[in-house]
């Protein structure tokens, strides 16, 4: 392919998505171009300001938090696309405001974990502490604050005499039990 051809298609590949320093050069050898034509081909996006690493992890970083991800997820998530390891911790600090590899905001995770929570209600306790821990392990968040938010999570909830759960809220849901099944 000749430079002009992969300079294109390289740039329509961006208006898809975003793609960081190396998934681009990865692309391009793909694609046959020269070593020497493809750093050329590098030097002149990362000039031109489509080609940014650390904008990339930023903004793929504040897409999966919104998304309800913690940090280990994200972290992964990131290393697969070929973030230097550097610069995750960079972007990390930015916008954590700290260098530890803890959880970036505990909000995130009671939010995320209150929402999970309510959705295995009619499930029997211990399959639902199971199949939530789960759930907020793929998520990406540290076994330790998963472990504090469920013993927050089940101290909030009461189990009502006739077996209904009751939340914090005094919202109401019914819980299976073992003779209807």
């Amino acid at each position: 392919m000749d430079t002009d051809a992969a300079r294109n298609k390289l740039l329509r590949a961006l208006t898809r998505r975003s793609l960081t320093h190396a998934e681009s050069a990865h692309k391009l050898t793909e694609w046959g171009v020269a070593h020497t034509d493809a750093t050329a081909i590098l030097n002149d996006f990362t000039r031109a300001g489509y080609l940014n690493d650390r904008r990339f992890a930023e903004n793929f970083t504040t897409g999966r938090l919104a998304r309800g991800f913690g940090w280990n997820r994200i972290r992964q998530e990131l290393a697969r696309h070929k973030v230097p390891s550097a610069l995750i911790d960079e972007v990390h600090q930015k916008m954590f405001g700290e260098t530890s590899k803890s959880e970036p905001t505990g909000d995130l995770l009671e939010v995320t974990a209150a929402k999970e929570w309510r959705k295995l209600a009619k499930e029997e306790p211990d399959v639902r502490r199971r199949r939530w821990l789960g759930r907020m392990q793929r998520r990406g968040f540290t076994l330790d604050r998963i472990l504090n938010v469920l013993r927050a999570l089940e101290r909030q909830e009461k189990v009502l005499d006739d077996g209904r759960y009751a939340d914090e809220t005094g919202g109401e849901f019914e819980r299976i039990s073992d003779e209807e099944e």
